[in-house]
């Protein structure tokens, strides 16, 4: 999803677009994909840490993140949708593991 989509004065985010597995923006898959997430403070005070991490990298780096999404790995690079989803499985693996 874009920063731009983030909307802390509203609590929430408005998911409109993303990144897909072949590397590029997408509009999301149909229109009610679409959708308003509203967010707890927590979320809200992490996802504005993020930002200020991701300002901050690109005060030393210029080219840290040159792109215009809300999360990015610790690279500055889009975080592909397969990334969410390999991190799950392995959360679901460890915990079944226990």
């Amino acid at each position: 999803m874009l920063q731009e989509e983030y909307r802390p004065d509203l609590c929430g985010i408005s998911i409109n677009s993303g990144y897909s597995k072949f590397k590029d923006k997408t509009s999301l898959k149909t229109a009610g994909s679409h959708r308003w997430l509203p967010l707890p403070p927590a979320a809200i005070e992490q996802i504005d840490e993020h930002i200020a991490w991701k300002d901050s990298m690109r005060a030393n780096h210029p080219a840290f993140a040159d792109n215009d999404f809300l999360f990015v790995s610790r690279f500055g690079a889009p975080i592909t949708p397969d990334v969410y989803s390999k991190g799950f499985r392995r959360l679901l693996a460890s915990y079944n593991d226990d």
